[in-house]
């Protein structure tokens, strides 16, 4: 009900309301599951001790220890089933579900996750900043890129609004993907020393289209940077 407003008015689809009840069930199993083992358990125990089966079991041998022996192991296993949800399923899922959500109340799209930091330093002491990066379409969204000098000073800074991938032809006539970014600027940063001091110069340069020297792909998509 909450998001069946954006569904009539066409804000969200089918489809990513499906997505986002997919991602978004875990996290209600996990509040439902402690609740529904509480309720059995007082249920049966009640009902055990209403018919007097309780006083039956006690009669024919069967100690209390044996006849809650069925009700701690259904709570080891909600509890194991709880422990995988918290530790393999939750952290994902949830971050999907938001996601998916973020969108369908007309927001841009948030990314979350270890393919999507928005900081990496890459091999040459580059550091990429990012608002969303795509690893399917290899697509970066407001790309800023900080070269570092050997003296860790800034070098120069690049922004693109968009960067992609796009074939380049080379010298051989192959054609290779090559990064290139559009809409944006370079900033160069450079010192001139006098004898009253040094000072800093700021060469600006916009580019509609540029390529852009960064790091393969797959650099983007591990876990190691």
């Amino acid at each position: 009900m909450d998001f069946a407003d954006k569904l009539f008015r066409g804000t969200a689809t089918t489809g990513m309301l499906v997505r986002y009840f997919y991602f978004a069930t875990p996290q209600f199993i996990y509040y439902i599951i402690p609740m529904a083992a509480l309720i059995a358990t007082l249920v049966v125990i009640g009902l055990l001790t209403k018919n007097s089966e309780l006083i039956v079991m006690r009669a024919c041998g069967v100690s209390l220890y044996r006849s809650a022996a069925p009700l701690l192991l259904f709570a080891a296993v909600f509890s194991g089933v709880l422990f995988l949800l918290q530790e393999r399923v939750l952290a994902e899922s949830n971050r999907k579900a938001e996601a998916i959500r973020h969108v369908i109340r007309g927001f841009a799209a948030q990314t979350f996750g270890v393919l999507d930091r928005r900081w990496i330093v890459g091999r040459d002491e580059d550091i990429y900043h990012y608002e969303y990066f795509d690893p399917r379409a290899n697509r970066f969204s407001r790309l800023t890129v900080f070269d570092l000098a050997s003296d860790w000073r800034l070098g120069s800074l690049t922004y693109a609004a968009d960067v992609g991938l796009v074939p380049q032809s080379t010298s051989d006539g192959r054609r290779v993907p090559t990064w290139q970014g559009r809409q944006g600027w370079t900033r160069g940063f450079s010192t001139t020393r006098s004898k009253g001091g040094s000072s800093v110069i700021v060469d600006y340069a916009p580019f509609a289209a540029k390529p852009l020297s960064l790091e393969e792909p797959g650099y983007f998509k591990t876990d190691v940077t």
